[in-house]
């Protein structure tokens, strides 16, 4: 897969990974308790995805991306693990599911990024 190829993988990930999360953010309206932390872990991903956008689009330094890439991707399974156990319906599951799907993708393919990257630069 070539860079370009990549590069816009992301970016429809990281647009995905935004729409689901604002999908989720409307699920949580009322107070019950676990939708009160649903809420909040939905707020920092938000953030952390807002992150990795604008290191992207301010072109960070690789190394600054793929740790930006990390946290949300491991913030988005804790997330997923945090309301396991809860009153969650399938829906907000397998939402959340989505998105831990995307975080990690989003990372993976920036690590592939680097990889290759590194190869070429060996050569």
């Amino acid at each position: 897969m070539d860079t370009q190829d990549r590069a816009a993988r992301i970016a429809d990930d990281i647009r995905d990974a935004e729409h689901y999360l604002t999908v989720l953010g409307g699920a949580t309206q009322s107070n019950l308790p676990w939708k009160r932390q649903l809420r909040a872990r939905v707020s920092e991903l938000s953030d952390l995805l807002q992150v990795v956008t604008m290191a992207v689009m301010m072109d960070r330094p690789e190394a600054e991306l793929r740790e930006a890439t990390s946290t949300l991707a491991e913030r988005a399974r804790l997330a997923k693990l945090a309301i396991a156990g809860s009153r969650a319906d399938l829906y907000v599951h397998a939402t959340l599911k989505l998105v831990v799907g995307l975080a990690r993708r989003i990372h993976d393919q920036l690590e592939a990024h680097a990889l290759h990257e590194a190869s070429v630069n060996e050569e």
